[in-house]
């Protein structure tokens, strides 16, 4: 996760000077969005659990913490885990995941985006809208947020670094996931696998 959302910033930043655009005012799209991927960078860097609600009222909880870097996703399907010693998706069992060399390991969750992969959609439509965007704030989970709309897609990323909403049909499946708990704390087992695997 963190290898994208650093290389997403590297390729936004050759398009133009990093700025914080003020909600209500004009913005030019890939300054924006370089904002954004700025502050999923700096979230990169911390350790926190993160709640999303998705359509249709599915949970997913994101789990980041540091020293070693360690992610899990917990979900309707089952359970990712990604440390340094592999990855591995548990379902009624586990199996280990093979990380690719351009985005290392796939998170595939119906219906549900990570941050780096929020940032690479909004960068990829950015391409081909025209014109200006208008940026916007609000609070989710009691975290303030910078928002962004980009044609048919909608995003918010929070001061902390984390993916706050995300809303749009993506590879024909809708997408819409709001932030609705976080804290800068992990439990105990976050990152083992299910019992009985």
């Amino acid at each position: 996760m963190r290898r994208l959302a650093g290389a997403t910033l590297a390729l936004l930043t050759l398009a133009g000077c990093q700025t914080t655009a003020e909600a209500g005012s004009p913005a030019d799209p890939a300054r924006l969005i370089n904002t954004l991927a700025s502050r999923l960078a700096e979230g990169a860097e911390r350790t926190y659990t993160a709640e999303y609600r998705l359509a249709g009222n599915e949970i997913v909880t994101v789990v980041q913490g540091q020293k070693p870097l360690r992610t899990a996703y917990t979900h309707p399907g089952g359970k990712l885990i990604i440390t340094p010693e592999g990855a591995n998706q548990c379902g009624t069992q586990c199996s280990a995941i093979k990380p690719t060399p351009a985005t290392g390991v796939p998170v595939a969750i119906p219906g549900f985006l990570t941050g780096p992969q929020a940032i690479r959609v909004l960068t990829e439509s950015s391409l081909h809208a025209s014109g200006t965007i208008t940026p916007s704030d609000t609070t989710l989970a009691g975290q303030h947020a910078l928002c962004v709309k980009v044609d048919r897609y909608e995003a918010c990323f929070t001061d902390r670094g984390v993916l706050g909403s995300f809303t749009g049909e993506v590879g024909g499946v809708k997408v819409d996931v709001v932030l609705s708990r976080y804290e800068e704390t992990v439990a105990a087992n976050a990152f083992d696998k299910p019992a009985g695997q």
